[in-house]
């Protein structure tokens, strides 16, 4: 089944193109690695996904993404309704430091939700897809300040995985972290395949290797190649992929 398909899509930041025709096809339960030296669009790429990057002054985005079949672009869409079906969390963990462990994990469904949820199964359910629960079970009421960088990248991914997204976007999820840290946010990766698909930006050649099933590759916004991540890495098409992969540039 498909959960993502993008066609024709680019983006711009006022008069400056930023990304240019990318298509792709994304399937439920597996995993995406975007790929790409700084300023390749990586960023803008996701954020178009859920229709976050629209929210930049003089931003504007043309072309088709579709979620599981229906068009995030589509006149009369709801745009926090996408966000729900797509959920991205950045690469710096930014948790609200106003708020306990508990109520950080909630402010999405409190934000969402007309009707009342059981705030406590919520909290335990999100906690858990994301490896927390059994380490913070008996502090929930602490700040959420009060956690390592690496628990609070996954507080922020339980905290989008709480409105239960079909489609999860991560921006460098292990930038900042140390390689036990990574190592979980990685495994949890693996999970978290089981429910949805996931989309990971990534500066880690080793990275998009051992966790994705599919690597797109972003040069200057345009998508130089894309396609299952064994094949990019070891037999790629394009001689600009060839030189990135290998080091050669970027």
């Amino acid at each position: 089944m498909t959960a993502l398909a993008v066609e024709r899509l680019s983006a711009w930041a006022g008069a400056r193109r930023l990304l240019s025709d990318v298509s792709l096809t994304l399937e439920k339960n597996r995993v995406l690695a975007v790929i790409g030296p700084s300023g390749s669009g990586k960023s803008t790429f996701i954020r178009c996904l859920n229709r976050m990057h629209e929210l930049d002054a003089g931003a504007r985005v043309a072309g088709s993404v579709r979620v599981h079949g229906v068009e995030a672009y589509a006149e009369g869409i709801d745009p926090i309704a996408i966000r729900r079906r797509v959920g991205l969390v950045f690469q710096q963990p930014a948790v609200f430091a106003h708020l306990s462990i508990r109520d950080n994990v909630l402010v999405g469904v409190r934000l969402g939700h007309a009707a009342p949820v059981d705030a406590d199964v919520v909290v335990e359910r999100s906690l858990r897809r994301a490896a927390l629960f059994d380490e913070l079970r008996d502090r929930l009421d602490e700040p959420a300040t009060s956690l390592s960088a690496g628990e609070r990248q996954r507080l922020c991914i339980a905290r989008a995985l709480a409105v239960e997204p079909e489609i999860l976007l991560l921006d460098e999820p292990t930038a900042n972290l140390d390689p036990v840290a990574t190592a979980r946010i990685e495994g949890l990766i693996e999970e978290l395949r089981r429910s949805c698909a996931l989309v990971v930006v990534t500066h880690g050649m080793q990275q998009a290797i051992r966790i994705s099933d599919d690597t797109a590759f972003l040069n200057r916004g345009v998508l130089v190649e894309h396609g299952p991540t064994t094949t990019l890495f070891s037999q790629p098409v394009q001689l600009e992929t060839e030189e990135f992969v290998t080091g050669r540039f970027g």
